[in-house]
């Protein structure tokens, strides 16, 4: 039986997924659909701007990775999670 590993990429980008789509979920449990839209909107511009301004200047050379990829991971969250909470809640 083979060894299970998690490569410290992998965990970020499970890290990245999750607050995307906890960004768009909780303020639309909350609050509802408006609450939802604004939180995904704010989920991408914030996933934007730190994955292009603040990663590159800040982040160390052992834990930064690729900026687009982190973003397509925050991306793929908060999609996920429209799209869940759209069917849960037409």
């Amino acid at each position: 039986m083979e060894k299970i590993t998690l490569s410290l990429n992998t965990v970020a980008q499970g890290l990245h997924a999750s607050l995307g789509a906890l960004s768009v979920a909780l303020p639309g449990w909350l609050w509802g659909n408006r609450a939802a839209l604004i939180g995904g909107i704010s989920a991408a511009v914030f996933a934007a701007v730190k994955e292009s301004w603040f990663d590159p200047r800040y982040e160390d050379e052992a834990t930064a990775g690729s900026g687009l990829e982190d973003f397509a991971f925050w991306g793929l969250g908060i999609l996920a999670a429209g799209i869940l909470h759209f069917l849960v809640n037409r």
